[in-house]
């Protein structure tokens, strides 16, 4: 995820860049309601870099309006766990299995770029965000609420003995 920005194109101010970025998310079910904002805050951050909503921003410059990628502030959300180093994903993994009894999580990790091999941990969610996966604005849409149901029958398979863990495989539970 990033924060909220909009590209200019020589033409538009930063206030229409900004309507045409709200109707864009207006396509997206999970992100209809989580516009960007036009208040004091915005005109803050555009007036720190001698900007107002009124600035028309030359072809290609972008203009980060929120410091912060907060949902609540428009941010952008891309679906890259296909570019992850898997060290990066054996990290997640790691923190997960440190907190005792936790069953779903979302970690959030900060990269510098997709070369990076180790992140940095921010945030370790009890209760996921699952709409980001399925409604991302780029990348490939995944439904990581398959894996946890999947999981929960075959735990209930392996507590009713109706199968042992030492029949399935690895594959088998992240079916």
């Amino acid at each position: 995820k990033v924060p909220a920005f909009v590209i200019g194109d020589g033409k538009q101010s930063i206030d229409q860049l900004i309507d045409k970025r709200n109707q864009q998310l207006q396509g997206n079910p999970y992100l209809l309601t989580k516009v960007i904002t036009k208040d004091e805050e915005l005109n803050y951050n555009l007036a720190i870099s001698n900007r107002n909503v009124n600035t028309v921003l030359s072809k290609d410059e972008v203009c980060i309006l929120f410091p912060e990628s907060s949902i609540a502030r428009g941010r952008t959300f891309f679906e890259v766990t296909e570019y992850i180093h898997p060290n990066i994903m054996k990290q997640a993994e790691k923190a997960a299995k440190a907190i005792p009894g936790l069953q779903t999580t979302g970690i959030d990790i900060i990269i510098k770029d997709f070369n990076t091999e180790e992140g940095t941990i921010i945030e370790v969610n009890k209760s996921p965000a699952y709409q980001l996966n399925y409604y991302p604005e780029f990348g490939v849409p995944s439904k990581p609420l398959n894996y946890v149901v999947h999981s929960l029958i075959t735990e209930n398979k392996v507590l009713d003995e109706s199968i042992t863990a030492k029949d399935l495989s690895f594959e088998e539970i992240l079916e």
